[in-house]
């Protein structure tokens, strides 16, 4: 099959007006790709032990998270698959949360449900980390 060149869709499509709709579409689709829309979920820093957030986009922030031992954040998301490629990070309130962390937050995907990610933080002398975790994922 021949390269087709996106800048020339006219050579394609009859109407020339359908070959810039074309093009836009092919832009917008690589645009949300590279630049996702970002989704947000406020826990509002509650403190049981396992949250379940349910937040269907590629890219988000999970607000006001109030993690210590034994807590989990349950990320549902469809666009998680056994090839994605996730990147995470916690953000905290204050700077001296970070110096509680005896490392930083853990992220594993769930056997049972694939669609479901799990983030744990495991902080020093048993305090609890306040913050905003980000996400992006890749498939």
């Amino acid at each position: 099959m021949a390269f087709v060149n996106i800048y020339k869709l006219s050579d394609y499509i009859k109407e020339k007006t359908d070959a810039l709709l074309a093009r836009y579409g092919h832009v917008n689709a690589l645009a949300e790709i590279i630049a996702p829309t970002v989704g947000t979920y406020d826990v509002q820093s509650s403190v049981t032990a396992n949250i379940i957030v349910s937040l269907n986009t590629r890219a988000g922030i999970i607000q006001n998270v109030n993690m210590g031992i034994g807590t989990s954040i349950k990320l549902q998301n469809s666009y998680v698959t056994e090839n994605s490629i996730i990147f995470y990070h916690i953000v905290p309130t204050n700077t001296t949360e970070l110096t509680q962390l005896k490392s930083d937050l853990v992220m594993v995907r769930d056997t049972a449900n694939t669609n479901v990610l799990d983030f744990r933080v495991n902080p020093l002398n048993l305090d609890r980390i306040t913050g905003d975790i980000h996400f992006w994922i890749f498939n």
